[in-house]
């Protein structure tokens, strides 16, 4: 299984952290997008951190196919109970399961412009093409009879999460070394060492017209920003609440897209400070990324 190729991409984060030095700032250059353009160290940081984090995941496959496993279950709970309750309800298809591109807010992760403008963090798109499945006993039913079958199935998610009957383990050792790396590049953003980047992270957000201080507060932005809209205040059903989905994903986007801009003018002090604290992680956790991975 390509074993040579994994061992040696163990150590990937050691070689981009060596070349990986202070700068006062990131290049002027803007792109057509309005970003700063990385320097070279960063881009090195940034590709080795999600190539490692790669290499970490890769073992979870048979996680994965437990986590469909487990979607299939709820689904199959779901029409049982509906049907039990006089009701059919159809189990949407595959295709409707919400998408794995989303936007990552974060300090170790690239501030990607580009990704920030086509995708969202993932709050409304489920959302949208979950309601987007049209399921005809659903649509057949009478105004009244569609506010029952809500409220059963409401009763009958709940009755499935409570019962245990679609739970099981999907985490393997490779989750939990990856946790514990992100953890430790984590707390270092809260390093005073860190506090340069963090002021110069909130001004640049306060000129996009957002007051949160971190990556890691853009989701609760987010959120927030939906709650004003009354997105979440909307039956998702509704007519109203689907009229309102484009401007909805609108307001994620605009959230990643300053939170994108703003971290790429630091980046390269981002990567001076965070490289070494990876380098270390991998040194003192070599044997065990590479039973992991192995």
């Amino acid at each position: 299984m390509h074993r040579n190729r994994r061992r040696a991409s163990v150590r990937i984060l050691i070689v981009a952290a060596s070349t990986v030095g202070i700068t006062a700032c990131t290049s002027d250059a803007r792109s057509e997008a309005g970003s700063v353009e990385l320097s070279s160290e960063a881009s090195t940081y940034f590709d080795s951190i999600e190539s490692t984090l790669t290499l970490l995941r890769g073992p979870s496959i048979e996680a994965a196919d437990g986590y469909e496993k487990r979607l299939q279950a709820e689904q199959d709970f779901y029409a049982s109970c509906m049907s039990d309750e006089g009701f059919v309800y159809e189990v949407p298809p595959a295709s409707v399961a919400p998408s794995a591109v989303k936007y990552v807010a974060s300090w170790w992760s690239l501030p990607d412009v580009e990704l920030a403008i086509g995708a969202s963090f993932g709050y409304v798109q489920p959302i949208e093409e979950l309601v987007s499945f049209a399921s005809k006993s659903y649509a057949s039913l009478s105004a009244d009879a569609k506010v029952a079958y809500n409220r059963t199935l409401d009763k009958c998610i709940a009755a499935g999460a409570a019962s245990g009957a679609y739970d099981g383990p999907l985490d393997p050792i490779s989750f939990e070394l990856e946790a514990d790396l992100l953890g430790a590049l984590t707390k270092e953003t809260g390093e005073p060492s860190f506090a340069a980047i963090r002021d110069s992270y909130a001004t640049c957000i306060r000129g996009f017209g957002y007051r949160f201080t971190s990556p890691f507060d853009a989701g609760d932005a987010v959120e927030s920003a939906l709650s004003e809209l009354g997105f979440y205040a909307l039956d998702p059903r509704s007519q109203e609440s689907k009229s309102l989905f484009p401007r909805a994903l609108e307001v994620e986007r605009q959230i990643a897209l300053a939170d994108a801009t703003c971290r790429q003018q630091s980046a390269s002090d981002v990567a001076a400070i965070l490289a070494p604290i990876a380098e270390r992680w991998l040194d003192r956790n070599a044997e065990a990324v590479q039973a992991a991975v192995g």
